[in-house]
């Protein structure tokens, strides 16, 4: 399921991109045509350590899959990083390749999801039960609290709850108005 954000033209663009800083750029355009106020899913993309059953799926954890599509059904935007996840491991494996030793790619934080952050469109991050020992979730928490971003551990019976944003308190989604015309930059 396709965010209403995302084009065919942004999808032929990702799978072209050879950097994280391409990427970035295809991420910024795509952002910008989101509300302010949206809202970002953490997860474990930056390791090593993916679970084979993951790994066989694109890489991309089935518990996100599940929050993304449940909460953009309720109406929320929700900046769903799973479109960059076959493009992200590529450049992850060249990372790790290049840098023999590392558990964890970095480049990922510093080139992608930092200046993603910084844009200040997405404004709440929610942190899936039993991840909060991810290495760079301890980043983004500090991250999130530095720049006023929220984070939200979302409870063990998440997939069970019905009208799960409004069980977390999560602000109403936001309209088209509120959304900024225009493309973001990294400044």
């Amino acid at each position: 399921m396709l965010s209403k954000y995302v084009t065919p033209k942004d999808i032929e663009d990702i799978k072209n991109t050879s950097t994280f800083e391409q990427l970035l750029e295809v991420a910024l355009r795509i952002l910008g045509r989101m509300p302010n106020g949206s809202i970002g899913v953490c997860d474990p993309i930056s390791t090593k350590s993916i679970p084979p059953k993951e790994k066989e799926a694109n890489h991309i954890p089935e518990p996100y899959v599940r929050v993304c599509r449940k909460l953009m059904a309720e109406g929320y935007p929700i900046f769903d990083e799973s479109i960059y996840y076959k493009k992200i491991e590529e450049l992850k494996s060249k990372f790790f390749i290049a840098n023999p030793g590392k558990e964890v790619c970095d480049d990922i934080v510093k080139k992608f999801f930092k200046p993603l952050l910084l844009t200040g469109k997405i404004k709440t991050l929610l942190i899936l039960p039993n991840w909060e020992l991810m290495y760079f979730l301890y980043w983004e928490e500090s991250f999130a609290t530095s720049n006023n971003i929220e984070t939200i551990t979302l409870p063990i019976n998440w997939e069970t709850t019905d009208n799960l944003g409004k069980v977390i308190k999560l602000p109403l989604p936001p309209t088209e108005k509120d959304t900024d015309a225009g493309n973001l930059r990294v400044a």
